[in-house]
């Protein structure tokens, strides 16, 4: 569609420097933040009628990207907080 011409032109090594340097300054790890980056670039390019030029399309993309954010912390956090121990009567 033309939505999706329009950001995959957009959509340039300079937003997604910016979108990655961004992701680390948040995550503090390089891995996640190029999943947070690479998992926005799908939803922009999979979902682009929700685009729909109301904004410019780097604060869209950073909008998509926060959410990504969040699911990886969310995600993270709970491969976290299971316990070391799984009750194997090991002690």
């Amino acid at each position: 569609s033309a939505h999706a011409d329009a950001i995959t032109i957009e959509l340039n090594e300079r937003i997604a420097y910016q979108l990655t340097d961004g992701a680390r300054s948040q995550l503090r790890n390089d891995a996640w933040a190029e999943d947070a980056v690479s998992e926005t670039m799908l939803a922009a390019l999979t979902r682009p009628q929700s685009f729909g030029n109301r904004s410019q399309l780097k604060t869209w993309l950073v909008g998509i990207l926060k959410h990504k954010v969040i699911d990886i912390l969310r995600q993270r956090q709970r491969e976290v907080s299971l316990p070391d121990d799984q009750g194997d009567g090991s002690d």
